[in-house]
C-alpha cells in the first residue's frame, strides 16, 4: 500500500448513504450523454404499446364429454371465446357479412368483432383489428363447435 494511504471498512448504510449524496454529481455528469441510466430512465417514460397473442389447446378447456369444463370466472369467459371463434373460422358456408365474436381483450373501441382464418395446418388463427390481440387455436378439430 503506498504510503499516506489508508484503509476504511464501511458498513453498507455508509455505502449507500455516500452513494446518495454522490448520485445527483453523477447524474450531472451524465446529461447530455448517453448511457444505460438514461436509456433506461427514458424508457420508464415512454408508453410501450403491446399486444398480446394466446396460444390455446381447446382440449385444455372441455371435459371427457367434450363440454366446456370452466364453469364460470375468466377461464369460462376465455372458453366461450375460443369456441364461438371455432364456429367461426370452421363454417365455411357462414356469409362474410355475418360479424365474428367480439373481442375479450383490451378493447375500447366499442369491442369489435373478431377475424379468424383456418390455416394450413392444425391451428386456426384470430386477431382483433382494434386492440390487436391475437392468438391461435389448436386441437379444434372434431369438438362440438367445428363446422368444417
Amino acid at each position: 500500500m503506498p504510503s499516506g494511504a489508508s484503509t476504511r471498512v464501511t458498513s453498507g448504510a455508509e455505502r449507500s448513504s455516500a452513494m446518495a449524496i454522490d448520485a445527483p454529481r453523477r447524474a450531472s455528469a451524465v446529461r447530455g450523454g448517453t448511457n444505460a441510466v438514461e436509456a433506461g430512465a427514458a424508457l420508464c417514460t415512454r408508453r410501450i404499446v403491446t399486444h398480446v397473442t394466446y396460444v390455446i389447446d381447446l382440449t385444455h378447456y372441455l371435459d371427457a364429454r367434450g363440454a366446456i369444463a370452466p364453469e364460470r370466472g375468466p377461464a369460462r369467459k376465455l372458453a366461450d371465446f375460443v369456441t364461438a371463434v371455432v364456429v367461426q373460422a370452421s363454417d365455411l358456408e357462414r356469409a362474410d357479412s355475418v360479424p365474428g365474436p367480439l373481442c375479450f381483450g383490451r378493447c375500447t373501441q366499442d369491442r369489435p368483432a373478431v377475424e379468424a382464418a383456418l390455416t394450413e395446418d392444425d391451428p386456426m388463427i384470430w386477431r382483433c383489428t382494434a386492440c390487436r390481440t391475437e392468438g391461435q387455436v389448436s386441437h379444434w378439430q372434431g369438438t362440438f363447435w367445428d363446422l368444417s
